[in-house]
Parts: C-alpha cells; structure tokens; sequence
C-alpha cells in the first residue's frame, strides 16, 4: 500500500482502491485514475498530467484533457481536498464526565460462521466469559455511570445467561439493555 498525504493506494484484483485516511471517503478506480490522482495530489497542474497521460495512454491531447477534467471533476475531494482540522481524538469532542456505555461480549458462540466475523464466532466456539464475571462487569460499568450495556458476541441470544443479565441491566441498575444479534433466531 503506498499513501499520499492522507491517501492509501492499494491495488486490488481488477481496480485500485483509494482510501483517505483523514476523512470517511474512498473510491475505486482503474490503474490510470490512481496513476493521475496521485499527479493531481502532488501539485502537478492539469494541463501538464494531461500531456504525461496522454504520451502514458497514446491518447490525443485534447481527449487527455478532457479525461483528466472529467476524472478531477468526480473526484474532487480526492483531488483538492478540503482543509481539515486535525482530529484530536474522541475523548476531546466528547469531553466524558463519567462512564456511558459498557459493552460485553458475552459468548464466543454464534449459529452462523460468517468469513467476516469480527471475532470469528461459529456454532463450535465456546461460550466466553462466565454469567458471575459479566454481572460483575455489568455492576462496575453501571457504578461508573454507564447508563447503557450493549451485549454482543458471537449471537448473545444463544447465551443461555442472556435473560438475566437483562434483567440485572434493566431492572437492577436502571440501565438500557442492546442486544447485538444478526436477528437470525428471532421469530
């Protein structure tokens, strides 16, 4: 992967995948959209990648001008990228006075096998931390302020410790309760 200022290139099978790692924006282009966004990001003019790609290409001149224009009108923000100021960090913009929100992960189980499963949960993987330690977690979370509990996992619904650890959350501490499920055991 090579980068730009803030942009990463990495080539993929059959495109080019453009990631600008200071803003959520990214694009997908052939090897001479990054060939020319990276002129562009360089402080190349126009005019003169315009004549590098064409002799590159074996276009004419006029239909690299016009590519060039039509490439830098679609991606703008890639090519002149708008001032930012640096981020400084969620605590900074959030400015925390207390815990808000806890997550547990509450079993290695899940019904699906899904490649791209975060924590590589399947239907052999155990079933993670014990209830006495999660209620533990639940009580110093909540003690910290947190007021809401996100249960995940694998599938929370196959923890067979679920339904009281959701009454521990909602009516021991007064807390909201999500559950992080793919939806799939529910009827």
């Amino acid at each position: 992967m090579a980068s730009s200022d803030t942009l990463h290139f990495e080539e993929r099978e059959r495109y080019w995948l453009v990631v600008d790692a200071g803003a959520p924006s990214w694009l997908a282009t052939n090897e001479d959209g990054a060939w020319v966004l990276r002129q562009l990001r360089a402080g190349e003019a126009r005019g003169e990648v315009g004549r590098k790609y064409a002799a590159r290409a074996g276009v004419s001149l006029s239909r690299a001008a016009h590519l060039i224009d039509r490439f830098a009108a679609e991606a703008e923000a890639f090519v002149a990228p708008p001032a930012r100021t640096p981020y400084r960090g969620r605590a900074h913009y959030l400015q925390p006075d207390r815990l808000r929100e806890i997550w547990l992960h509450v079993t290695d189980r899940c019904n699906l096998a899904c490649r791209h499963c975060l924590v590589s949960s399947s239907p052999q993987r155990d079933d993670g931390v014990p209830a006495d330690a999660l209620r533990g977690f639940i009580r110093q979370g909540c003690d910290l302020g947190a007021d809401t509990v996100y249960l995940t996992g694998g599938e929370p619904l196959l923890s067979s410790d679920l339904p009281e650890l959701l009454r521990e959350i909602v009516v021991g501490f007064g807390a909201t309760a999500v559950v992080m499920t793919n939806g799939t055991l529910m009827d």
